[in-house]
């Protein structure tokens, strides 16, 4: 063999254990086994999370409430609250001061189906009225057990018909819609998104972002994270089931319901461009990958993203930090991809 085509086969190979030992450092850098160190002084002081008998043993005023410290609701000046007519739906209509035909964000809180919108929540709101310069419809949707599946996805997807209609009227652009979702309120993003595919209703729906996205029926679903992370983090396994046992009514406690359940929907091409956003110590870290590698490999364009040694939504992190700056970062560049196209 002559000295330049060994030349080339070394260059190949050493090309070839780069790509697999960057492969394999980022395929680990979500399993660092360890808490960052602000979020383990707020893990000490907040406890590991409920077991199901404390869950079961709590009242639902009790788990509804608001547990952050310090927060009000937004000022009057700076939110307007109306209720969309068809199923008396809340909407809180957010703008920051922006003028125009801005970017729409419709965007569903978190809480696991039984929390409706606190004052604590409606802080994102603003934040993303403020950072993406959009008026934001943050979506106050029925939620359990008082009302049960499909009560919360019936309302959200009425609210995005209704916002399709009348964004225009509170300084929107219809043809710019934004998606956006925590954990349960992930969940109704991406069952909005793959309901208005099925109705030809995508027309203007630009992105969706979901952040630590419920997506799995945690009775049935099985992941390690499950495992790895059942109980020690706040966020439990059996505070996710406990809150799908509220949810659903108990024949569908077992059900692989994709009106439910978005990694069991079918046809999953075809969707705009998305952004899948996990968290290491999160029970829902690998089923939010696993929905954002099905979407991937039906040819969507689909950004995942795990952050190391951060708890579910983030918790304990405050909002000032590098990690969340780098969550808008990655918000903002799906939001610029999607509004190119």
């Amino acid at each position: 063999m002559n000295r330049p085509n060994l030349i080339s086969i070394v260059k190949c190979v050493s090309f070839l254990l780069v790509a697999l030992m960057s492969s394999n450092v980022q395929a680990q850098t979500c399993a660092t086994g360890k808490v960052d160190d602000q979020v383990a002084d707020f893990l000490k002081k907040a406890g590991p999370g409920q077991t199901m008998g404390q869950l079961k043993a709590a009242s639902m005023q009790q788990l509804k409430s608001d547990v952050a410290d310090g927060f009000i609701k937004l000022p009057k000046d700076s939110v307007k609250r109306i209720e969309i007519t068809k199923g008396n739906i809340k909407v809180n209509v957010v703008t920051a001061g922006a003028k125009g035909k801005l970017p729409v964000i419709i965007n569903f809180h978190q809480g696991g189906f039984i929390q409706p919108l606190l004052p604590s929540m409606e802080y994102e709101a603003m934040r993303l009225a403020k950072r993406f310069k959009a008026v934001v419809f943050d979506v106050d949707y029925r939620v359990a057990p008082e009302h049960k599946f499909p009560a919360a996805i019936d309302d959200a997807y009425s609210a995005y018909l209704w916002v399709t209609e009348k964004a225009g009227d509170y300084g929107g652009d219809p043809s710019k819609i934004i998606l956006t979702g925590i954990d349960a309120g992930a969940n109704l993003a991406a069952l909005v998104m793959h309901k208005a595919k099925k109705e030809g209703k995508l027309k203007g729906l630009k992105c969706v972002i979901m952040i630590c996205p419920s997506v799995d029926n945690p009775m049935v679903g099985y992941y390690d994270s499950y495992d790895d992370y059942a109980a020690g983090y706040i966020y439990t396994k059996d505070q996710s089931q406990f809150n799908a046992q509220n949810y659903h009514d108990k024949s569908q406690w077992f059900a692989n319901n994709a009106d439910a359940w978005p990694i069991y929907e079918k046809e999953v091409a075809g969707l705009p461009p998305s952004l899948i956003i996990t968290t290491e110590f999160d029970v829902l870290r690998d089923e939010g990958i696993a929905y954002g590698k099905r979407l991937e490999a039906a040819g969507n364009d689909v950004s995942i993203k795990c952050f190391p040694h951060q708890l579910h939504n983030f918790m304990g992190l405050p909002k000032s930090s590098g990690e969340m700056n780098r969550v808008y970062e990655l918000m903002g560049e799906v939001i610029t991809k999607g509004l190119a196209k």
